[in-house]
């Protein structure tokens, strides 16, 4: 173009720009409102739910956690994507639940509830997206110190949640749960289906017995590059690579070594409801032919809430996560007892979550005797050992989950 034409397209070009800076200017006016309002309502919100809190008996500690909660949990949810996106592209199919979980235990073991030096390690060197600097990854977990700080986390008594338990309560319910149960028993072997990013093989439970680990296969080798990269020795854990939904797991467990001979305690955290009920029973099938005094330890949820009748925001966030509910147990305590008896098990640890579920511990009192999915002729269940302070009613139903 001659300098003419340039200067005719320049004088053009100014003159749209003209005539639409008014527009843009308006727009950028209209974000911020929109922002400055999100702004104040978000503080007036934080006001009034610390005015209710006025009324709790722990209103000193419960008031200051909300303000400083609602300062740092903003920060918590603006770092997860910067932190998990690159994780979850470096490897595709893997669940976003076992991270989730990894979490809420490191949460734990920085509030002192449970000491877990080993999932503190693994969840600093997780390989997560190139852009999560450590700064980033302490930034994911700011939404803890408000707890610290305070002394304020609801987990510290179990018996407080008892009566209005709900979905995120199954976590750190169900790892002091498991915990107990493994420290109190003398198992030689430990079977951890769906293991994710579980930690329990290399603390002090890995000395005392052989630990295997069932998951999927792209969970598997995110944890074996963490574990590289942490420096945690896993030489002496079995990892198999299958997915428990397939009936090809029971022959690849055995050929890694497992013996149905050893007494052994099988670990199903945050599985069973994910799976269908011909294949929670020929799970429970093969626990109970092995060795007597075997343990079966795992947390359920209640059939309402997988049909999404109670607590129906439950099932419409895992469905979105491509991790649909499928499985439920009824609300009935005899229910569970009746059904473990007839497998033969006994029911020897109990603990119960009000409207949402519980955790549960069985141990095999018969093993190999025949499966059957109604009542058994032979005694009655042992006795349990409740840990909920609610009492329930025992029917005569016959056993059905």
């Amino acid at each position: 173009l001659d300098f003419g034409d340039k200067l005719v397209f320049r004088t053009v070009m100014f003159r749209r720009y003209k005539s639409l800076k008014p527009d843009f200017d308006k727009f950028r006016r209209s974000i911020l409102t929109a922002c400055f309002r999100t702004a104040v309502l978000y503080v007036c919100l934080v006001l009034l739910i610390s005015f209710v809190c006025v009324f709790h008996t722990d209103r000193f500690k419960l008031i200051p956690f909300v303000i400083l909660e609602s300062v740092f949990y903003p920060l918590t949810l603006a770092s997860a994507p910067l932190l998990y996106g690159g994780f979850l592209k470096r490897y595709p199919g893997i669940k976003y639940s076992p991270l989730r979980v990894l979490q809420e235990r490191n949460a734990m073991h920085m509030l002192g509830v449970r000491e877990d030096n080993e999932t503190a390690r693994l969840y600093d060197s997780l390989p997560f997206s190139p852009f999560a600097s450590s700064l980033i990854i302490r930034a994911n977990m700011l939404y803890i110190y408000p707890a610290i700080w305070t002394g304020f986390w609801m987990y510290n008594d179990p018996a407080k949640i008892q009566l209005a338990a709900s979905f995120p309560d199954l976590v750190p319910q169900r790892s002091l749960f498991v915990d107990a149960v493994l420290a109190e028993q003398n198992a030689k072997q430990a079977v951890i289906l769906g293991a994710g990013f579980d930690m329990r093989a290399y603390g002090q439970h890995g000395k005392k017995m052989k630990f295997f680990e069932v998951d999927f296969e792209v969970t598997q080798t995110a944890k074996l590059d963490s574990l590289a990269a942490a420096g945690i020795d896993a030489s002496d854990i079995s990892f198999v690579s299958v997915d428990v939904r397939n009936e090809e797991w029971v022959d690849q467990l055995l050929k890694s070594g497992f013996t149905k001979d050893a007494q052994t305690i099988f670990i199903l955290e945050g599985l069973i409801y994910y799976l269908q009920k011909d294949k929670v029973r020929q799970l429970f099938d093969f626990a109970s032919e092995c060795a007597q005094g075997s343990i079966v330890v795992f947390d359920y949820l209640h059939t309402r809430v997988v049909r999404g009748e109670q607590h129906s925001y439950i099932k419409k966030i895992l469905e979105i996560a491509g991790e649909p509910l499928l499985f439920g147990v009824e609300e009935d305590p005899s229910t569970i007892m009746d059904w473990a008896s007839a497998l033969g098990f006994g029911v020897k640890r109990w603990q119960n979550l009000p409207s949402i579920g519980g955790v549960i511990a069985l141990e095999v009192v018969e093993p190999g005797q025949p499966r059957a999915y109604k009542k058994s002729e032979k005694g009655t269940p042992r006795r349990v050992k409740q840990e909920s302070s609610s009492k329930h009613e025992q029917s005569s139903s016959k056993a059905e989950l």
